[in-house]
């Protein structure tokens, strides 16, 4: 039985490789779920469509911790962060000029439900029961119940 576990680190090249996240063996209880997270991981990096590549190297149980967040937290982020801005982009898209803009932060009101490959955006106050089902790139809106 060998000492060490490995670590994959996700890097994503925009004016150069960055890393933006750490998938470590050591949060999984076997070889084989580590395998399958970093598999997951490089499915979903392939359907995102960005330049990217997983740098594994080994590491000890008392080596220090990666700063980079774990690949859920990062995905997780990274996938509501997007679909806001989609959310932004669908809504401005076909404005008039006059009108403002809408950002982001927009939709940072929104309950956020993820379902398979959707996040699923609902107005917490209940004022309306329009929902918008995001994943990237598509954006589909429900105009909610009709009477």
């Amino acid at each position: 039985m060998r000492n060490y576990k490995e670590m994959t680190v996700v890097q994503f090249r925009t004016d150069g490789w960055r890393a933006v996240a750490a998938i470590d063996g050591r949060d999984y209880p076997d070889d084989e779920a580590y395998e399958r997270a970093v598999q997951e991981a490089f499915e979903r990096v392939n359907i995102m469509e960005v330049p990217a590549q997983f740098v594994r190297r080994e590491v000890t149980a008392d080596e220090r911790r990666s700063p980079l967040p774990t690949w859920a937290e990062y995905f997780g982020t990274r996938t509501e962060a997007r679909a806001r801005e989609l959310l932004a982009e669908y809504h401005n898209a076909g404005l008039p000029a006059e009108f403002p803009r809408y950002t982001a932060d927009a939709f940072t009101a929104y309950q956020v439900t993820p379902y398979e490959d959707w996040l699923i955006f609902t107005v917490e106050s209940g004022f309306t029961n329009q929902t918008f089902l995001v994943s990237d790139p598509m954006v589909y809106e429900s105009p909610g119940w009709q009477s």
